[in-house]
Formats: C-alpha cells, sequence, structure tokens
C-alpha cells in the first residue's frame, strides 16, 4: 500500500488548499494553451465545460506543495484494520512532499491553529494490507508548539523515525 499523512486536533482545521495545483475543463484549459491529450479533445461524452476534468499544475515542484482538507478518521483506516490510537475527535488530510520550506509553513499553520486549539497530532503511517506489513505500535514525538521545529517532520517524513508527531499549545 502507502503511507498516509493526516492531521488530527481537538478542533476542525481549516482547509489549506495548494496554490499551484487548479482543476481546470477543456476549455478552460484551452484557453490558458495547456495541453489537452486528444483523447480528452475527441470525446462526445465529456462535458467540455466540467471542472473537474483536467488537474493542472503550473510545475512538478508545484504538486508537493501543502494541501489539507477536512475527513473522519475512516479515511484513514487500514485495509488490515489498522486505525491511529488517538483521542482527537477532528481529522484532516495532509498532502504535501517535504522540504525544509514547506515544513516552516506547516509549522506556521499549526501553529495557527493551536491558538484556538489544544493539540494537534500529525500522523504518518502505513496504509498496509498484510500482516506484519506494519507494526501496531507508534513511535511518538511530543513538544509543545514552539519546540515544533523542520526537523522533526524531516525525521518523520523521510527517516521514518516517528509515527506521530503531538504537539500542544505552549
Amino acid at each position: 500500500m502507502s503511507y498516509i499523512t493526516f492531521i488530527a486536533s481537538d478542533l476542525p482545521m481549516g482547509d489549506v488548499e495548494n496554490p499551484y495545483v487548479k482543476q481546470l475543463s477543456i476549455n478552460e484549459a484551452l484557453a490558458i494553451n495547456a495541453d489537452v491529450p486528444g483523447f480528452l479533445l475527441d470525446s462526445a461524452e465529456i462535458d467540455r465545460d466540467d471542472t473537474s476534468v483536467i488537474l493542472w499544475v503550473d510545475s512538478e515542484d508545484g504538486l508537493g506543495d501543502i494541501r489539507i482538507k477536512s475527513g473522519t478518521l475512516a479515511d484513514f483506516l487500514s485495509d488490515n484494520g489498522f486505525l491511529p490510537v488517538t483521542n482527537l475527535q477532528y481529522f484532516s488530510s495532509l498532502e504535501w512532499q517535504y522540504t525544509e520550506k514547506r515544513a516552516k509553513r506547516l509549522i506556521s499553520l499549526i501553529r495557527e491553529h493551536l491558538k484556538k486549539a489544544d493539540a494537534a497530532e500529525i500522523w504518518h503511517i502505513w496504509l498496509g494490507t498484510e500482516v506484519g506489513e506494519r507494526k501496531q505500535e507508534v513511535r511518538g514525538r511530543y513538544v509543545h508548539a514552539d519546540e515544533l521545529i523542520p526537523d522533526d517532520f524531516e525525521k518523520m517524513v523521510i527517516g521514518g523515525l516517528y509515527d506521530c508527531i503531538a504537539v500542544r499549545r505552549a
């Protein structure tokens, strides 16, 4: 399967859209001179004004920018039934590719959220299907918001040292 990253909190976290990614209709894509595959142009069944037909990004690097979207705990249930263990009741998906710059922005978003909320957990877990594919124990890091640094996310996402970074309001 794959890794999934999400945020749990005691209050809903606002959605954050990736500013480099847009959904376009065929006609909108043509208007900005984007390449549109021939099978889309030739299809009589696709509505050329449907704004969910094409996912457009201005650069490959932009595809990895931060996107946060509200969800439910069930969205993060693995095929083998493993659910992350948390007492927090609000969940959001977190889509991103780690860079130090993005980690700094994520820290800013979390700190802003924790001005109202008491806690947030950032999870990065394996959603495997085979027994033994994913250890059941959670490896966590516990910090106050003012102690959170980009290296924490690098160790979680790239180094695999943590499954969860639990952040409390300072």
